[in-house]
Parts: structure tokens; C-alpha cells; sequence
């Protein structure tokens, strides 16, 4: 009995605590929300990005769309929250949902995003923004944009960008393009750059960009101007680039491989057209050339077989050429014939040959760029890696090109709900062959002599020894008879580069609306050069320095490391208003290390060591260490999803800054409104999209790094001659950028953005001459204005859009006008150097001046053209000037 009772009791004791704890067990239940991912067209997308933006929780789709989100128990209590859907290239979703203890099923359809307005921004704004809701000008490229990724990327970009000038002032290979945005903001920028900012997965950039891999490039974001670059401070005056490459964060659940290989082809933009007729005198044949030697009252009493007489001056058997036999009407490059001579002379004789000497430079080559990938997420980690060989063999003969091997392991971990964090790692080698061709034996470059050598020129013969001819002009042309080819040949050129790029995030949310993190980021690049002439290297006239041969080994390391720490803080007030405060402290330390060493008069040949060399020794060595701090502070609103404003202030120190101005605070201010989500906005589906925006910024640009220092050179037995009179008060350039803008969107379809931006570039660093009383030649100083007006215009039209086929098209126009508005300093003349030993003074820099304006000599095409005495007596039959066949006004 006594043991029934205590089972009834027992019993009973168990039932009411079942009850008791049943209804906390339900509440202590995890939520679980799966859903489906699918396109317009019910295709299902792979790796779409699903989250919970109050909770900081994120998943990605699978293979079929299909997604899973697990919400702890702790973390459930019923409370509204909005579920997303995004994925690139679509109108990202949203749906709101009650977060409950138990399954619910959630399913998405996205619509194409036609006009890119749905694109997440992450560049020049404080936190990551659709492009909708941007208060300024961002423009972003993908990797679905950049289908076939070419050697560089940034070739990748050109035609696509507004305001952006790209240029290939080199088409070696290996030879990175230029790209000014938005017009120069810099008068001097020698020492320093003109070129933007750039980022790679945030990590700033010092070294050269073809070391980079563009088949790692997810996407690319563009910002030309101080109105939004102001975020990056004293290093931006020129715009930013962030490069963004591959991971596994919102990769399916998975591992897949990849393999692609890109063939093409390597050749000059066209044939160059040369004189195919000279004025030289020839026998009636037309095939030999008369001589200046008179021989029975004759001036053609001895000819000259062009191809007889380049062999003959280059088999002296000694390693320079001999003199060649004076050619009858050939003046020489230095003299200019008299009168007499000059009018009676015409380019009427043909060449005997016509052999072209560009085309014989020319051997069109291959490029090569295979890749191999993986990319995917296996629980909680994601990870993208991959190997890459690039071949760009040139097109120049003799010249084996550039070759780059890399490789990259980016991984990103979520820790917890709360914590995650991710690693990015880059290496590359390169060797790079075709530096050689922009220098041709202290010439003007290989390009510029093949251009000034005669169309009868055979460049590629040989002389007895089999070896190329270093002389194949016989004329009295100077250094330009001078055979590029033979350095394309001979000259031992070899640059050798390494480049490890890396860093690392960690994120913190310790509340729901509070995020910490912490970046770090390292850049190390190093180059070594090799060139060298070897011993017996042959010269157009008697050198015995040069002929004894030349060596030079030189070597770069280039290192940077940065940091930063940023807390940002999002909160939501009266139901309408986002407020987002941002504060971030960033430290950069760079140092670059350079020597070089020199030598002449090579003791063995084909011994590729310094010691090598006997005499002319050069030895040189420097190392620059700069070093940054910055701090910024930013504050955001949104209000009922159509009015945006925000600003920052951000504050700089930098050591290239002078000792008196250690300091220089930059900032922005902008707003948006989004018309066309008013209530009483009338045309939504004609006009589905009007927004105006304007922003106001400003950012910097940092002198060059002996800018404020006094400098010496040493002279004979150790003397110091005074050079740059030093400046403490130098101050960095500040450009100040007032954007103004529209975007808009007609019919949910076509896409346009229109944008003026004026940029007033203050505080040019420019090198004055000093009095002669001080002894200093020059000094850096703050002396000069320039102004910068742009106008853009984007507009994306799809064409088609089917599940297996996307075809749109973008029209982009763009004007900037660059005028030097004050100038401090006296007028001054801008110098081109298209080659070693050849400098041009070709612009002219003065107040009221648009910049880029050349002056020179231009050949007369229009009677108007000539001076009024002469103007009259142009263009009639009987006239003196008349046009001949090719366009030109001649005397007859």
C-alpha cells in the first residue's frame, strides 16, 4: 500500500511538472525558416544571399535555390523581423515574418535588376548601400560585365565608365594602361602619381597592377570624384578603384572546381605609314643612288647599291660600323639644305625596295591566361582558391614578352551568429622581358627608330658573322641609324617580381545594432632588373666605353602595412527614421627600399655578374618611410525610404605633409531624395524611378616624398652641392568636388544617370626657382589652382532577357574641361619624354589656359592658313601655293 501511494504521488508530481515545464520547453524551441530562391523566369539561383539584417544572421542557396536559417532558442521571443533575398545581378526581396519557435517555409522570387540600381556599394560610403540610395556617383563593374578579363584589371573597364580616362601609353607587354578620372588634379606630379587610389579586397595598393590576377575580380567600384571619395582622405584627390575578388560567403553548401584557359592574340593597333619616296638622286635604272663625289663633271660619276653598301660599313670586323659613303641630296638630320637646294627639291624618287621596317619589327604573338578555381562552403566556412598562368609573348621580334604565376586562398568563417571573420591571400611571381623595348642602347626607343628608318631599310639582315646589322641606314641620320632590332636582340634585358597581398577582418556584434570591427592589410611587392650589353656589343661609330659592354642589377622592395579599427552603431527611430553613426581610426606604414649598381668594361663575356665589370662604377641606394594616421567620424539618416542625408569629417596626418602642417582635416556633406516613392508621385510605371542627389566633399593629395626636405647632391670627393631648399610649410593639394545629379528609371526597363561635378583643385605642388643668393635651385611650394568641370551620362537598355540569354547594352557620354584658374608662380612651359635623350616642350601652363593644350608647328592645309601677303596667291590654278595630292599646301 505504502508503495502504491508513492507512485501515485510520484505519478502525479511527474504530470504537474510536465505541465509546468511543457509550455517553457515550446518557448525554449528553436526557429527554423527554409525556403526556395527563384528568378522571374522560376530558374532557381545558386549562392543567393538570405538574411535577417536585425539579427546579423546570413545563409546562402544551394544548387537548387533551396536555403536553411537556424535561430537559437535565446534568440526567439516572437518579434517582427524582415527576411531578404538578394542575389547579383536581381531586385533583391523582402519579406516580413514573426519569429516563432517551431518551421515556416518562405519562398522568394526575384526579378531581374535591368538598370543595376539594386547593386550593393561598399565603396566611399560608410556602410554597405544600394546603388539607389547612393547621394553621389559610384560605378560599379562585375565579373558577369568583364566576360573576357584580358592581361590587366583595369583594361577591363574602359568604355564602361563615365569620366574615366584610360590610356595604354605602352602596348609591351606587361605594361600597366593609365587612368585620370575626371580630368588631372595635379600640374607637377612627378615623384607622386595621377592616378587613383586603389583597394583590393580594402587593402590599399602600392605596387604595379599587372601582378594582379583578373580572373579572381568579382566586381569593380569606381569613385571619380571628391564628393565621394572623401572617406580615404589625403590619398584620394585622384578618385578610388576598389577591386573585390572571389569567395565562398554566399557560395551553396559544397565544393566546385573550374577550369578556363583565354587564347588571343598579340599585334600592333595598325600598319604605320612612311615616305615611301625620298629626294635622293638615282641612276635611270632607279636602283643605285648617286654619290656627292664628282667624277667627270658629273655628280652621278659613282653610284651606290643600297644593300652592298650596308654590308660593306657593317663587316669591318670591329665592333662598330664604318662610315658610309656620302649619298647625293642627303643633307644629314642636323643641317638644313640652302635655298637654292631646298626648292628644287621634291620626295618624288620610289625606293628601290619597299620593305617596310615596321612590319619586319612586327612577329604578331599569342597570350595565354588559364585558370583553375574552387569555390564553395562547407558548414560554416567558405573558400575560394585558385592558380593562374598568364603568357603575353608581344609582338615584337626577338622580345619573349611577360609571364605572371599566382595563386589565392580567401577564406570566411562565421564563428557565431555574432562573430565572423575572413583571410585573403595573394602571391604572384612575374618576369617581365619587354621592358627592353622602351629603351634601345640611350636612344629614343625602339618604336621611334623604326619609324625614322627609310622604307628601303632591311632590318633584319645580317653580316657575315650571322649577326644583326647594327647600322641599317647608310644615311647620315645620328643615333637613329642606329638598328633597334639589334637591342631587341642583344641587350640581355630580365625583370623579375614578386607580390604577396593579404589581409584579414574580424566582425563583432555584441548587440543587435552595434557592429565592431577590425581590418588589417599588408602589400609587398619586390623587383629585381638584370640588363646587360655584353662585351663586343657593336655601335655605329667607334666606342671603345660602349663597346667594352655594360652591366646593371638592380632591386625594389616595397612594403605597406595598414590597420583599422571602426564601430558602427544603427538604430531606427518613430518607425521611419535610420540613423547610422560610424567611426573609424586607420593607420598606414609604408617603406620602400631601392639600390642599384653599375659597371662598364666587362672582363669575361657573357658573365651575367656585377663583378664583371672594371670600370665606371655606379652604386646607389635609398629607402623612404612614410607613414599615415587618419581618423573619421559619419553620421547617415534614412527617412520613410526615400530621403537620405548624411556627412563626415575626417581628419589626416601624414610624414610627406610638411613639419609645420602635420595635419589636414577633409569632409562631405550630401543628400538624396527619391521622388518617385512619394505617395503622390503620378507616373510609376512610366517614370519608376526619379531621383535628384547632390554631394559636397573634399580630399587630398599627398607631396611627393622629398618634397619638404632639404636636399644634396654629391659632388667630387664628397662635397655637398645644394639642390631642393627644403619647406616645412608644404601643405597637401585639397580638391573640392560639388557633385550634382539625377538617376532615373523609365518603365522599370531603361536605366539613365546624368551627373555634373565641379572640382576646384587648390594648393598645387609645383618646384620654383630659387635666387642664385640662396643656392638652392629649387623648392617645392603651394602655388596654383586648377579646375575641373565634368558631365556624365550613363543609359543601360536590355535587349533581351531569356534563361539563356542576356544581351543589354550601355551608351556612356562624358566631357571634362581642365582650366588653370590662379597660377602663383610665373608661367612655365611641361616637357613630353617620349624616349631616352628626347625631350619636348610642348605645353604651356599659364592662368586662364585649359591644360593639355599643345603648341607647336603644324603643316599648312588651307590658303587662309598663310599669311596675307601669301593667302592671295593660293589656291587658283596659276598660283604659287597650291594643294598637292596629299592635302598639303605646297610652294610650286
Amino acid at each position: 500500500m505504502t508503495k502504491l501511494l508513492r507512485s501515485t504521488r510520484f505519478f502525479v508530481g511527474g504530470l504537474i511538472a510536465l505541465a509546468l515545464v511543457a509550455p517553457a520547453m515550446a518557448q525554449g524551441q528553436e526557429a527554423v525558416v527554409t525556403g526556395r530562391v527563384v528568378s522571374d523566369q522560376g530558374q532557381p539561383l545558386a549562392g543567393a544571399n538570405v538574411f535577417i539584417t536585425e539579427l546579423n544572421i546570413s545563409v546562402g542557396t544551394n544548387q537548387s535555390g533551396v536555403f536553411t536559417i537556424n535561430i537559437p532558442a535565446a534568440r526567439v521571443r516572437g518579434q517582427p523581423v524582415v527576411l531578404r533575398a538578394r542575389a547579383i545581378g536581381y531586385q533583391p526581396a523582402a519579406n516580413p515574418i514573426a519569429l516563432n519557435a517551431g518551421s515556416q517555409s518562405v519562398d522568394f522570387n526575384l526579378r531581374k535588376d535591368l538598370t543595376e540600381l539594386s547593386a550593393v556599394v561598399v565603396t566611399g560610403v560608410t556602410k554597405a548601400t544600394e546603388a539607389i540610395k547612393l547621394p553621389f556617383t559610384v560605378t560599379r563593374v562585375d565579373s558577369s560585365q568583364m566576360p573576357v578579363t584580358g592581361s590587366n584589371p583595369i583594361t577591363q573597364l574602359q568604355g564602361k565608365i563615365p569620366g574615366a580616362l584610360i590610356v595604354n601609353a605602352s602596348g609591351r607587354p606587361g605594361a600597366a594602361p593609365s587612368i585620370v578620372l575626371r580630368g588631372p588634379v595635379s600640374l607637377n606630379a612627378t615623384g607622386r602619381t595621377q592616378q587613383p587610389l586603389y583597394l583590393l579586397d580594402g587593402v590599399p595598393l602600392n605596387g604595379g597592377l599587372p601582378d594582379i590576377n583578373p580572373e579572381d575580380i568579382e566586381d569593380v567600384e569606381v569613385v571619380k570624384g571628391a564628393a565621394a571619395a572623401s572617406l580615404y582622405g589625403a590619398r584620394a584627390g585622384a578618385g578610388v578603384i576598389n577591386i573585390t575578388t572571389k569567395s565562398g560567403r554566399n557560395s551553396p553548401e559544397g565544393i566546385r572546381f573550374s577550369a578556363r584557359t583565354e587564347v588571343g592574340g598579340s599585334n600592333i593597333e595598325r600598319a604605320f605609314p612612311l615616305a615611301t619616296r625620298s629626294a635622293l638622286a638615282t641612276d635611270p635604272t632607279g636602283q643605285l643612288f648617286c654619290t656627292t663625289e664628282v667624277v667627270g663633271g658629273s655628280p652621278c660619276g659613282r653610284l651606290i647599291n643600297w644593300d652592298d653598301e650596308v654590308q660593306r660599313i657593317n663587316n669591318s670586323g670591329e665592333d662598330f660600323s664604318l662610315p658610309p659613303q656620302k649619298f647625293y641630296h642627303d643633307f644629314g638630320i642636323g643641317l638644313a639644305p640652302l635655298y637654292p637646294s631646298l626648292t628644287g627639291l621634291y620626295l618624288v624618287t620610289p625606293w628601290p625596295h619597299l620593305r617596310d621596317p615596321v612590319s619586319q619589327a612586327v612577329s604578331p604573338s599569342q597570350y595565354a591566361n588559364s585558370n583553375i578555381d574552387m569555390r564553395g562552403k562547407v558548414g560554416n566556412t567558405g573558400v575560394y582558391a585558385s592558380i593562374s598562368n598568364f603568357v603575353q609573348e608581344g609582338a615584337v621580334k626577338f622580345l619573349p614578352g611577360f609571364t605572371r604565376n599566382s595563386a589565392r586562398v580567401n577564406v570566411d568563417q562565421r564563428f557565431s551568429d555574432r562573430i565572423s571573420g575572413n583571410i585573403n591571400s595573394y602571391y604572384s611571381q612575374s618576369v617581365d622581358h619587354a621592358a627592353n623595348f622602351d629603351e634601345t642602347s640611350g636612344t629614343a626607343g625602339t618604336w621611334f627608330n623604326l619609324t625614322r628608318a627609310p622604307w628601303i631599310s632591311d632590318m633584319l639582315a645580317r653580316d657575315n658573322l650571322g649577326r644583326i646589322v647594327v647600322r641599317q641606314n647608310p644615311l647620315d641620320q645620328g643615333t637613329q641609324n642606329f638598328n633597334p632590332l639589334y637591342s631587341t636582340a642583344y641587350n640581355k634585358r630580365a625583370d623579375r617580381g614578386t607580390r604577396f597581398v593579404g589581409g584579414a577582418s574580424l566582425r563583432f556584434t555584441p548587440l543587435d545594432w552595434l557592429n565592431l570591427e577590425a581590418n588589417t592589410g599588408y602589400d609587398r611587392s619586390t623587383a629585381y632588373t638584370l640588363q646587360m650589353r655584353d662585351k663586343g656589343w657593336r655601335v655605329t661609330a667607334a666606342s671603345p666605353s660602349t663597346s667594352a659592354g655594360f652591366i646593371q642589377n638592380g632591386g625594389l622592395d616595397n612594403e605597406t602595412f595598414t590597420s583599422s579599427l571602426s564601430a558602427a552603431a544603427t538604430r531606427t527611430f518613430f518607425n521611419d527614421l535610420n540613423a547610422t553613426f560610424t567611426s573609424r581610426y586607420v593607420y598606414s606604414d609604408q617603406t620602400l627600399r631601392a639600390d642599384s649598381l653599375s659597371g662598364t668594361d666587362i672582363a669575361i663575356g657573357g658573365l651575367e655578374s656585377a663583378d664583371a665589370a672594371t670600370k665606371n662604377f655606379s652604386i646607389s641606394s635609398g629607402t623612404q618611410a612614410i607613414r599615415d594616421m587618419g581618423f573619421f567620424t559619419g553620421l547617415d539618416f534614412e527617412y520613410k525610404d526615400r530621403y537620405i542625408f548624411g556627412g563626415l569629417i575626417r581628419r589626416d596626418g601624414s610624414s610627406l605633409f610638411g613639419a609645420g602642417n602635420r595635419w589636414q582635416t577633409f569632409g562631405r556633406g550630401s543628400a538624396a531624395w527619391i521622388l518617385s516613392r512619394e505617395p503622390w508621385w503620378p507616373a510609376v510605371d512610366a517614370l519608376s524611378l526619379f531621383k535628384l542627389r547632390a554631394s559636397l566633399g573634399t580630399t587630398g593629395q599627398r607631396p611627393r616624398f622629398n618634397a619638404q626636405y632639404g636636399t644634396y647632391t654629391l659632388g667630387a670627393g664628397g662635397t655637398f652641392n645644394p639642390a631642393n631648399l627644403g619647406n616645412p610649410n608644404l601643405k597637401p593639394e585639397i580638391n573640392r568636388e560639388l557633385e550634382l545629379g539625377g538617376d532615373f528609371e523609365f518603365a522599370r526597363r531603361i536605366g539613365f544617370n546624368l551627373s555634373y561635378a565641379k572640382a576646384v583643385i587648390d594648393r598645387q605642388i609645383l618646384p620654383v626657382k630659387q635666387p642664385t643668393a640662396t643656392g638652392f635651385s629649387s623648392q617645392w611650394i603651394n602655388a596654383g589652382v586648377i579646375t575641373n568641370k565634368t558631365w556624365e551620362a550613363t543609359m543601360n537598355i536590355p535587349i533581351l532577357n531569356r534563361e539563356s540569354l542576356n544581351w543589354s547594352t550601355r551608351l556612356i557620354y562624358d566631357r571634362t574641361r581642365s582650366i588653370l584658374t590662379r597660377l602663383d608662380v610665373p608661367e612655365f612651359v611641361g616637357t613630353i619624354t617620349p624616349g631616352p635623350g628626347n625631350t619636348f616642350d610642348i605645353f604651356k601652363f599659364r592662368t586662364g589656359e585649359e591644360i593639355g593644350t599643345i603648341y607647336g608647328q603644324d603643316f599648312v592645309r588651307r590658303c587662309n592658313q598663310l599669311p596675307a601677303p601669301f593667302s592671295a596667291d593660293c589656291g587658283g590654278p596659276n598660283s604659287s601655293f597650291r594643294t598637292n595630292d596629299q592635302g598639303f599646301i605646297v610652294w610650286v
